[in-house]
């Protein structure tokens, strides 16, 4: 399924053109009004906030529940696995990768969100107290905290992620910072995800030049 599409979002009476993008739950767009000489302009859709959503003639349709417009953007042939997408998003640990590891194993650093573990027993996850992992979550609120989840390092398998879970719009540890952290720990980013809704989780992987083999 296709995830952008070069498009028209119609928002009430306004027209724009520009590129369309989806996401676990939200539909993000960037475009300029049809208007001669209109500045660019960037929407984000919630799920939360798109009230009646459905697909009519190729165009996904809403309300958007923040401004009470009605809202179209023309996907054609995806609008409907677009609206699947949204009304039934993946669980968080298929985000995460979790779920499509039989029988992961797994370390969490640091203090985790209320029912995680919980969550990744359910899964079947194994928590072995040595030895490779799959997956590595540290849950981090300080730069230190962020630098000590980063010295797992040492227990990822060459293919596995360190996700550093970290608070949404805290000076104390902004994306930045860990972003920064990461690199310097050897590593490399290649995901963001919405952990929740307080907090936002970043991949980082050892890069491919540094596995065995």
């Amino acid at each position: 399924m296709g995830r952008e599409a070069v498009t028209t979002l119609v928002l009430g009476r306004a027209k724009y053109h520009g590129k369309a993008l989806l996401e676990t739950e939200e539909v993000l767009f960037r475009g300029a009004s049809a208007l001669p000489g209109a500045e660019r302009a960037s929407f984000a859709f919630r799920v939360g906030d798109m009230e009646d959503l459905c697909v009519r003639a190729g165009k996904l349709r809403f309300t958007d529940r923040k401004t009470g417009k009605r809202a179209s953007i023309a996907l054609g042939e995806q609008a409907e696995a677009w609206r699947e997408r949204l009304t039934s998003p993946p669980s968080l640990l298929a985000k995460l990768g979790v779920a499509k590891v039989p029988s992961p194993k797994v370390l969490v650093v640091g203090r985790p969100e209320e029912g995680f573990e919980e969550d990744l027993r359910k899964a079947g996850a194994i928590t072995p107290r040595s030895g490779p992992v799959d997956f590595v979550f540290a849950f981090a609120r300080t730069p230190g905290e962020c630098e000590a989840g980063l010295g797992a390092r040492a227990r990822l398998a060459p293919a596995a992620g360190l996700w550093i879970v970290y608070p949404k719009g805290k000076k104390e540890l902004a994306e930045r910072d860990v972003l920064a952290a990461g690199r310097a720990a050897g590593l490399t980013d290649n995901k963001v995800a919405r952990f929740s809704e307080t907090h936002t989780a970043l991949r980082f992987v050892i890069p491919k030049r540094e596995r065995p083999g």
